[in-house]
């Protein structure tokens, strides 16, 4: 998400109005910012650079959330490329043999 706000919370240097009412609205919906801390930022531009792009997940997903980094990767924005593992849980199935008379 291109929160344009900030906030300690997600690891940024400040924090604003803005960013205290989206930390509440996501707190009171049961969402997880998953945001780790890194030597880059989010975003840069020549007038600064902050961590207002936010990754956002449910309680569902937090299990299968893993390796959140800042890449080095070229992005062509002034947006840095975010990237994230989501790991599938296998279900391993016992199979039962029942012999016998049903």
């Amino acid at each position: 998400m291109d929160s344009n706000s900030r906030s300690g919370v997600w690891q940024d240097n400040q924090t604003n109005s803005r960013g205290k009412t989206l930390d509440e609205t996501l707190t009171s919906r049961d969402l997880h910012i998953m945001n780790e801390k890194s030597e880059r930022t989010t975003f840069q531009s020549r007038r600064g650079s902050s961590n207002i792009d936010l990754t956002v997940i449910n309680n569902r997903m937090v299990k299968k959330f893993h390796d959140w980094e800042i890449s080095e990767d070229e992005s062509c924005s002034d947006h840095n490329v975010v990237k994230f593992k989501l790991v599938q849980e296998t279900i391993h199935l016992t199979q039962h043999n029942h012999y016998g008379l049903r």
